[in-house]
């Protein structure tokens, strides 16, 4: 049986109403709510619904448009009575505290709980070439891992863009970068961000920069950068680890023998993530994408669509809609070179 298509559908897509909310526009434009009414009186009868999702909006705001509302989308609010005015009820008060759940609305009785998922979208240039280009942040921390002897089952992240590539700081709405999101996938810890704006969330960890910088660097000088190293591993043996905390009361190394150490997760043998990278790209004219200085042909058929690379164990792999397309040796064709014939488009004749 088809599916019956809808009449007509109104969309609504303007940045700055999305960021400011229902509720300042409607403060900022009352007589705004005048064409949110003539709507609703005529729509109907053009196949025309309106459909309010909004996670805060004062009581009032709405002005009889709640007659005309066909569907309602209630996000966490921050109180009972903001859940009523958009839901008639307070349950989406007491959602959880994370992104993606909500109820919808379909009449004046019956309303269905969901949980919603960011799946993808287009990532800035700028952001992506932050992690593909350097492995830096993800280095440190396997050296971490490697230093402590686990892997704990949650790292808290300060909102570095080339990590966190959004963070709302009323609805804590958190979009990890594609790479942390694999990395944490890799070794099986759950990502948590500190709340923007607010230093508390962070802990101490800035302290204890501030300790290293003055105890351990200041006033030396090296050589190398292997000397500065190999000074850095005895002064956290013979210094950090066995001083007496200023805020427990005991050596760092005690602490971690007796309370942490058995609370990690062991490495269990799992390689470093960089050793394969997971890249995104965008199939030239030349039926190729670029990597490392080097192009690698794709079938001509994904020409200007975006390709998923992994480059990883001496071959370069190349996935479309979650299939392999195209496997390559690493170091294949240089840029500027013709694509392999088997990957080109027919000839005409």
């Amino acid at each position: 049986m088809p599916i019956p298509t809808v009449t007509r559908v109104l969309v609504a897509d303007d940045h700055e109403l999305v960021r400011k909310g229902l509720t300042l526009l409607l403060t900022a434009e009352p007589d705004f709510i005048e064409l949110f009414l003539q709507i609703g009186r005529i729509g109907r009868a053009l196949g025309i619904h309106l459909l309010l999702a909004s996670q805060r909006i004062e009581g009032g705001k709405l002005r009889g448009l709640d007659t005309y509302l066909s569907y309602r989308i209630g996000l966490r609010t921050f109180s009972e009575q903001e859940s009523a005015v958009i839901l008639e009820t307070p349950d989406a008060f007491h959602l959880p505290p994370v992104p993606g759940y909500g109820y919808l609305k379909v009449d004046t009785t019956t309303y269905q709980r969901f949980k919603a998922a960011y799946v993808s979208g287009a990532l800035p240039a700028t952001q992506q070439h932050l992690l593909e280009e350097d492995d830096s942040w993800f280095d440190g921390m396997e050296s971490a891992f490697r230093v402590f002897g686990g892997v704990p089952r949650e790292v808290l992240l300060d909102n570095a863009k080339a990590l966190i590539l959004h963070h709302d700081p009323s609805s804590r709405e958190v979009v990890l970068h594609p790479r942390l999101h694999a990395f944490a996938g890799h070794w099986r810890f759950r990502v948590r961000a500190c709340a923007p704006y607010r230093a508390r969330t962070k802990g101490k960890d800035e302290r204890g920069v501030g300790y290293v910088k003055s105890n351990a660097i200041a006033g030396r000088r090296f050589a190398s950068w292997s000397e500065l190293e190999a000074h850095l591993e005895a002064w956290t043996r013979e210094v950090a680890d066995v001083r007496v905390h200023g805020t427990t009361g005991e050596t760092p190394i005690e602490r971690f023998a007796r309370d942490e150490a058995s609370a990690l997760r062991p490495l269990a043998g799992t390689p470093p993530f960089v050793s394969a990278r997971d890249l995104l790209r965008r199939v030239g004219a030349d039926c190729a994408v670029e990597v490392d200085g080097n192009a690698y042909s794709v079938p001509w058929r994904l020409i200007g669509e975006r390709v998923r690379v992994t480059v990883g164990g001496g071959s370069v792999r190349v996935l479309h809609a979650g299939c392999e397309v195209a496997l390559h040796a690493a170091g294949g064709l240089r840029p500027g070179s013709l694509a392999r014939p088997a990957q080109s488009p027919p000839r005409r004749s």
